[in-house]
């Protein structure tokens, strides 16, 4: 059998967001890209052969949904499209879908497209050669598991598998097996409590006030001050204007078979580049006369308006601790990120609360936003009666990879070998394997 000491293990994070795949002992992830996948409805014989492609596609189809008839069966859909390349490329009818919901595996046919997208267009290795970590959300469940199981050994025919928790991982990164790993990024944050390297289940909080409630937050502040947010596959050519004037571009002509997900995949797209460029989190309470007297940045989208932002780049992250500034979460039970955290630890056993408040570990992309840290440790410090201690890479790469890099950790050290589910185990014992798992 091969093991981890034979070859290099392949470690797989896949997340709502993005998909992280390397090698165990690298420090980064040799590829990264986005875990949405598209799908095309395969045209019947005679409408293939005389349909040309459009070669400037639009959105004209979006205002209608995108949708000229019936939706068509999964068995009538092209085989999944993975990678940059493909689902960032105007197709017609090409629907766009996440495998993920909440953190948890929806779609296992888009998950195994991704693994052998993964193996052989990004890494260009053979699944059976190398051992696979995954990675897992910590509330996944059991169902999850032993389905990731059955298809590392039956599909991919790997020769030794492994499925790690997310937040453990994270923790192990920052070299602290007893942690309170705060992680927030595309679909869902979440505040979890890992002792000596094993997930306190009872004491998960997660909601998903995360990145994409964060975008989509944006986009309604945006349009509410009459900014459309154009995306890129519908500018053709984009004019140079004064900052403040409206765009003037050369947009693509109308063309039908825009879908409204794919639309939407490329409108969020825009935002997230608006969010890293522009957005910030006060380091205090959300106080509007002092923020609005901050400096402001500009921001260019890409149909070549010019705008620059002040008060509101500051309310659009704002959420991430205050939930009700977005009127779509103002009658719901969300809660800020500090309450999260007190919940947390107060489902936690008491002889243990005080060693994991010492070691809050903070990951996931909307950390990466300016402001976050500072935010988090002056809440923590108003709002919660226990002594703490942020760690908080300097290496932005070491926070966005941090489950991965945890992953490349645990499955390059000496003893790990141990811990592999071997093909001979998952021959004799089936799926109840996942039994041993922690």
């Amino acid at each position: 059998m091969a093991t981890g000491d034979d070859v290099s293990a392949i470690i797989i994070d896949a997340g709502s967001g993005f998909v992280r795949a390397g090698y165990a002992g690298e420090d980064c992830p040799r590829a990264v890209f986005p875990s949405a996948v598209g799908r095309v409805p395969n045209a019947p014989a005679s409408a293939s052969a005389s349909a040309p492609t459009p070669a400037n596609p639009a959105a004209a189809s979006v205002e209608s949904g995108g949708d000229t008839s019936a939706a068509p069966s999964a068995s009538s859909f092209s085989p999944y499209l993975v990678g940059e390349s493909r689902v960032y490329a105007w197709r017609e009818n090409m629907q766009i879908q996440s495998p993920f919901s909440n953190g948890i595996v929806t779609d296992w046919d888009a998950l195994e497209a991704i693994w052998e997208y993964t193996y052989s267009d990004r890494l260009g290795v053979s699944a059976n050669e190398h051992p696979l970590l995954v990675t897992e959300a910590a509330w996944s469940t059991r169902d999850v598991r032993e389905k990731l199981i059955e298809i590392a050994f039956e599909k991919f025919r790997v020769p030794a598998f492994y499925i790690a928790k997310a937040p453990v991982l994270a923790a192990y990164t920052a070299g602290r097996p007893t942690a309170l790993v705060i992680d927030s990024g595309a679909e869902m944050t979440s505040v979890v409590p890992v002792v000596d390297g094993f997930v306190i289940k009872k004491a998960i909080q997660k909601q998903n006030v995360a990145g994409n409630a964060v975008s989509n937050f944006a986009r309604a502040l945006l349009e509410a001050n009459n900014i459309p947010v154009v995306p890129h596959y519908m500018v053709k050519k984009k004019l140079p204007v004064d900052a403040g004037h409206g765009s003037n571009p050369e947009n693509r002509p109308p063309v039908p078979g825009t879908t409204k997900s794919f639309h939407d995949f490329a409108t969020h797209r825009v935002l997230t580049e608006f969010k890293e460029t522009v957005c910030q989190i006060s380091e205090y309470n959300f106080h509007q006369q002092s923020l609005a007297m901050k400096p402001v940045k500009p921001f260019e989208f890409p149909d070549g308006y010019n705008c620059s932002f002040g008060l509101e780049r500051f309310r659009i992250p704002e959420m991430l601790f205050n939930p009700s500034v977005n009127p779509a979460f103002s009658d719901t039970l969300v809660t800020g990120l500090h309450q999260m955290i007190l919940s947390s630890l107060s489902a936690c056993d008491a002889d243990v609360r005080a060693n994991v408040f010492q070691n809050v570990v903070i990951t996931g992309g909307n950390s990466l936003i300016p402001g976050f840290v500072d935010r988090l440790n002056n809440t923590m410090s108003q709002n919660v009666g226990i002594r703490h201690r942020l760690y908080t890479p300097a290496s932005q790469a070491e926070r966005k990879y941090a489950t991965w890099i945890g992953g490349s950790i645990l499955a390059s050290l000496g003893n790990f070998h141990q811990m592999w589910v071997s093909a001979a185990e998952y021959a004799e014992k089936g799926v109840a394997v996942e039994k041993r798992l922690p």
